[in-house]
């Protein structure tokens, strides 16, 4: 038995509620990590973010992924997390990434990990042709195939998120 750990405040994150990734820049969001007592001293927090269906990489990343520490003053009962959350107008599903708290430089961990689902906040942006059958969304494959009838016969419409042309 180690009696200096068990003397540790246990540390734990709390649950995440989903959040709005907005349309512009990046915000911070904050995580909250719960001491089941008041620490006796200062110490740091290790914590990472993974990715998820959320991506850190790229020129269409959701979150800065590196790994980070905050510094928890004596006697604190909660520290909060920093994350940052790029907006963009990307019609898509709500992504998800992890939360791991790696280390505590003098507390005992709890709960270590926690998902956060960064939920979408764009309207559905449909591509609707004529009297077409078929709705057509940016997130389809870049092609879709609507047949159309004409005097001389049937062909194909094909339209492409940056133009059209007929295909047979």
């Amino acid at each position: 038995i180690d009696d200096d750990n068990a003397a540790l405040p246990l540390v734990n994150l709390l649950p995440l509620a989903a959040i709005s990734e907005g349309d512009v820049g990046s915000k911070v969001v904050n995580v909250i990590a719960e001491f089941d007592r008041a620490t006796s001293s200062a110490m740091t927090l290790s914590y990472r973010l993974v990715d998820g269906s959320a991506t850190s990489m790229g020129t269409r990343r959701d979150f800065n992924a590196t790994t980070q520490q905050v510094m928890v003053p004596a006697g604190a009962s909660q520290t909060e997390l920093p994350i940052t959350v790029f907006g963009d107008t990307f019609e898509e599903r709500d992504e998800t990434l992890r939360v791991v708290l790696e280390s505590a430089s003098a507390a005992n961990l709890g709960v270590v990990e926690q998902g956060l689902t960064i939920t979408n906040d764009e309207a559905p942006n449909l591509l609707r042709v004529g009297a077409a059958s078929r709705s057509v969304t940016p997130t389809d494959a870049h092609i879709a195939g609507v047949p159309e009838s004409y005097q001389g016969g049937t062909r194909n419409q094909q339209f492409h998120l940056g133009g059209y042309g007929f295909g047979p």
